[in-house]
């Protein structure tokens, strides 16, 4: 449970630094999320003055709202899986473009104690952090509960985003 508690405030620590790069830079950011639905905006909105640069989010778990939301092609997902490297840079650049955001997040997937296909086993996460310079994908494998995975995919993709503003 330390270890939860931790990473919480971990979360928040990050959100906060992201806030104030944000701010500071003018610079704006979105999501769309499938296994974390919503926690990585929420993570970022619950920093006092968000709506400076916080742009907006999609929950897209199910497959066809990727579709339909962000347009991303049924071949597309067909082709590579749900779960895969160009899904989740598509839903990252699809979440920047079209809330008209500096930088866009996507992830996809699979962080219960079950699913996997033919793509991707169980445990697989793919996240991109899209900026109009380019993309950055991450493949991470997670192997705890939902809830441990979620926090652990959260964190990571907060941590990411920190990194690459540092470097810019």
């Amino acid at each position: 449970m330390n270890d939860i508690n931790e990473k919480k405030n971990d979360i928040q620590r990050l959100a906060t630094e992201i806030g104030t790069r944000l701010s500071n830079s003018a610079l704006t950011i979105a999501t769309a999320e499938s296994c974390t639905a919503g926690g990585v905006a929420n993570a970022i909105a619950s920093v006092d003055g968000a709506s400076v640069y916080l742009r907006g989010g999609f929950i897209t778990y199910a497959t066809e709202l990727k579709e339909q939301l962000l347009s991303i092609p049924h071949s597309l997902i067909a082709e590579n899986g749900v779960v895969s490297k160009v899904v989740a840079e598509a839903m990252a650049v699809a979440a920047r473009l079209i809330t008209h955001s500096d930088i866009g997040i996507g992830v996809t997937g699979y962080i219960g104690t079950s699913g996997g296909d033919e793509h991707a086993d169980n445990g697989t996460v793919f996240f991109c952090i899209s900026q109009q310079t380019g993309n950055k994908v991450v493949k991470m494998q997670v192997d705890g509960s939902r809830q441990e995975n979620s926090l652990l995919v959260i964190h990571r993709i907060l941590e990411t985003v920190c990194l690459q503003s540092s470097s810019q």
